[in-house]
């Protein structure tokens, strides 16, 4: 079993994470076992209501999530992934900060979701010199307009792998994560068993 530990915070973006998270609850469901764990994290023990935006319809409804664990209970993780949202709290937060650094070693993958990249790049920016990250392409233009996190590579792209490090575009991307991550862990056949249930091919 692989454990995905989902980092929440104030302002986080809904879509994100339920498109993230869908492909890995759906081969739970085809074989009937937990094959991932997914973990609500967050800096306290709280509940967390997530953005809106008027771009995209379906994420009008603010949505409220309860954190499962904090940041200092959380189980050992294989995959973090951050998903964008309001970013201007988070990536002021230490504690996050730290939390990164101490478990990026560790995982086997992190992952992040549209403007998740930008609070990596600010809370972490050692993290993604020399590699290779995308982000929604309204930040990537701002990045890239500002001279922002020089030492890394921006472009506008669905999905991109640099390493450990696994990047996003816009929201409507989020499930290419899960689905790369089911690919090297669980095999093609897995992505498409999923891939078919979801009406995605």
């Amino acid at each position: 079993m692989k454990t995905i530990g989902f980092l929440l915070y104030e302002g986080c973006f809904h879509p994100d994470i339920v498109l993230a998270r869908t492909p890995l609850l759906t081969a739970n469901n085809l074989v009937r076992q937990e094959l991932f764990s997914i973990v609500n994290l967050a800096e306290r023990t709280e509940v967390l209501t997530s953005a809106t935006s008027p771009d995209y319809p379906f994420s009008k409804k603010l949505e409220v999530y309860e954190s499962c664990c904090t940041l200092d209970t959380c189980p050992p993780l294989n995959v973090l992934v951050i998903p964008g949202g309001d970013d201007h709290q988070v990536i002021k937060s230490p504690k996050i900060r730290d939390f990164i650094y101490s478990t990026f070693p560790r995982l086997d993958y992190l992952v992040t979701l549209c403007g998740g990249s930008y609070i990596l790049a600010s809370s972490c920016p050692e993290v993604i010199v020399g590699h290779t990250l995308t982000s929604h392409h309204k930040r990537v233009e701002q990045i890239e307009k500002e001279g922002l996190f020089s030492e890394t590579e921006w472009v506008i792209d669905s999905l991109v792998v640099s390493g450990k490090l696994v990047s996003t575009g816009n929201v409507y991307h989020s499930a290419k994560a899960s689905l790369f991550l089911l690919h090297q862990y669980l095999g093609e056949n897995m992505v498409s068993w999923v891939k078919k249930d979801l009406g995605l091919s």
